[in-house]
């Protein structure tokens, strides 16, 4: 890669082509067969895994492999975006940035990391002495029923990038909340309200207790607490013999997140026998993710420290009120992880942008990261 205009130019067109196809969670395919035209055309082979058959979606993860030396990096993008349906997204490119036309979202969450990162592997494959390259391409992200759930448990992996995040092209994020989700079951009594309202036991009155003794929103230690769907009750004339509440608590650590649950389960239980209900608690840490974590002294650090210099653009580190794909990896044994910003602005709204000089800097640090990488092989 030498910068030229051409090089701009064509990294543009792939950003554009990248995002004009829909692709919300689920529905991946066809932005899978583009990378993978485009990967082949840049002499970098590729195939799909097999996650489709268990995340439910129409195409499994793409991978993309370039063998090397001993030093092992993954760099990982997900394909989807929060747009549904077949809507196509219209982008606008301007003198220095990309918009969409305002109807849509543009799709730089994540397509501004699913192109540099195209574009970067095929740069890696003409190095000579490189180190050993995995790129991926997940499915689901948006969706939570994420595609990197299905990739081998603690693969061998040097440093591992999730390009996933707004933020300055040189900014990384090495800490990010873990999530659990709960529900809860309270069940009274049915009665009718009129005739006999004695006899019932208010499960809707049981879950207001609940609802009005926690400390939900933001909490401290910088956690969150929130119950987002509320069911139950049958008829106008009925007291609700049955409620179901939906949330969700997330933290930075573990202890943090224990302590929230623990909140709620003392709040239900006092709610429960002040108004004569039952109830259960059902925690899901299956569909959770764990707290992540890479310490400050980590040697994807400096790596990552190196790269930005090289590639001329400053190097920043912090935390995130987000959880990521990093999350997931560090669930599954993944080590020396660092979340990767790539440029983009308002995701997930009809005013995203991406600078086009972010998506040149994005590629120009992920060839420096394998730079630098080849020389430790």
């Amino acid at each position: 890669m030498d910068g030229s205009s051409k090089d701009e130019d064509e990294l543009v067109s792939l950003f554009c082509r990248l995002v004009s196809i829909p692709s919300p969670s689920g529905r991946e395919a066809d932005v899978a067969r583009l990378i993978r035209s485009e990967l082949s055309r840049r002499g970098v082979p590729s195939h799909e895994d097999g996650a489709a058959r268990t995340n439910q979606s129409n195409t499994g993860n793409v991978i993309a492999e370039l063998e090397g030396g001993r030093t092992k990096l993954i760099f990982i993008a997900h394909m989807d975006t929060v747009e549904a349906g077949d809507r196509r997204i219209k982008p606008i490119v301007g003198k220095d940035r990309i918009r969409s036309d305002g109807t849509t979202i543009l799709g730089a969450d994540n397509k501004a990391g699913v192109a540099p990162l195209i574009a970067a592997l095929g740069d890696i494959a003409k190095m000579s002495g490189r180190p050993t390259v995995t790129g991926i391409f997940s499915t689901r992200e948006e969706e939570g029923i994420m595609g990197v759930q299905h990739l081998p448990h603690g693969a061998k992996s040097d440093f591992t990038f999730v390009l996933d995040s707004e933020g300055d092209v040189g900014s990384f994020i090495n800490k990010a909340l873990g999530s659990t989700l709960f529900d809860i079951e309270i069940y009274g009594r049915e009665a009718h309200a009129a005739l006999e309202p004695e006899k019932g036991a208010n499960a809707v009155k049981a879950a207001g207790m609940v609802i009005n003794s926690l400390r939900l929103g933001r909490r401290p230690h910088d956690s969150i607490l929130n119950i987002g769907v509320i069911s139950g009750g049958r008829k106008r004339n009925v007291i609700p013999g049955s409620v179901i509440m939906k949330g969700g608590t997330r933290a930075f650590d573990n202890r943090t997140i224990e302590a929230a649950l623990k909140e709620v389960e003392t709040a239900t239980r006092r709610a429960c026998k002040a108004t004569g209900c039952s109830y259960k608690i059902r925690k899901d840490f299956d569909e959770g993710e764990p707290p992540f974590h890479t310490k400050a002294d980590d040697a994807i650090m400096k790596l990552a420290e190196g790269a930005a210099r090289k590639a001329g653009v400053r190097f920043k580190v912090g935390k995130r009120m987000a959880t990521f794909e990093a999350n997931v990896l560090a669930g599954r044994g993944y080590s020396r992880i660092l979340v990767m910003c790539h440029g983009g602005r308002m995701p997930h709204s009809t005013r995203e942008e991406i600078r086009i000089s972010d998506l040149q800097m994005t590629r120009r640090l992920i060839v420096e990261m394998a730079r630098l990488a080849s020389h430790l092989s």
